[in-house]
């Protein structure tokens, strides 16, 4: 009776103890190249967790130092009729994102999702979409999820308007 043909290899990869320096170079190549292709496939999934789908509109980055003073997150002429601003939180550096609703009013939360850390956009209508796993968020019902495996709303920031300059800074 013969042996199963990988048995026999193994077994010859095995000499006295010890493993053979053609099974130690098959394993290190093995193992090379396995954590190159996670590697790529890691580099892949954050490169598009963090950019957005052509279906959403664009959000505009204001920095600080333009929207309007000292703190400013952004400033009232940024936003159009329902719009949205993306700004990155200066306490965290997380990113955040201050939205027009159609009332006129501003709401500002952050846009990491809270899924799976993916940033959030304003998809151009009413809704913050997370172009990850498809997550929805209501921003005029306190970021409300509405769609997806998101499991709670995104973090609200409180923010102040400053109705004479449209300066528009994080409160607190």
């Amino acid at each position: 009776m013969t042996e199963p043909t990988e048995i026999r290899i193994l077994q010859e990869e095995f000499i006295g103890g010890h493993v053979s320096r053609r099974a130690f170079i098959g394993r290190a190549v093995a193992l090379g190249v396995s954590v190159s292709a996670i590697g790529a496939f890691l580099a892949a999934c954050s490169t598009s967790a963090t950019s957005a789908p052509a279906t959403q509109a664009p959000a505009t980055q204001v920095p600080a130092s333009a929207a309007g003073g000292s703190g400013a997150i952004a400033n009232t002429k940024d936003l159009g009729s329902t719009a949205s601003v993306a700004f990155k939180i200066p306490a965290d550096g997380h990113p955040g994102v201050i939205v027009k609703l159609a009332d006129g009013s501003f709401v500002a939360y952050d846009a990491t999702c809270t899924h799976a850390g993916c940033t959030v956009a304003y998809d151009g209508t009413s809704l913050l979409a997370c172009p990850c796993h498809g997550s929805k968020f209501d921003p005029a019902q306190g970021a409300k999820v509405v769609a997806g495996p998101a499991p709670r709303p995104l973090a609200d920031l409180p923010i102040k308007v400053d109705q004479a300059t449209g300066s528009i800074t994080l409160a607190g």
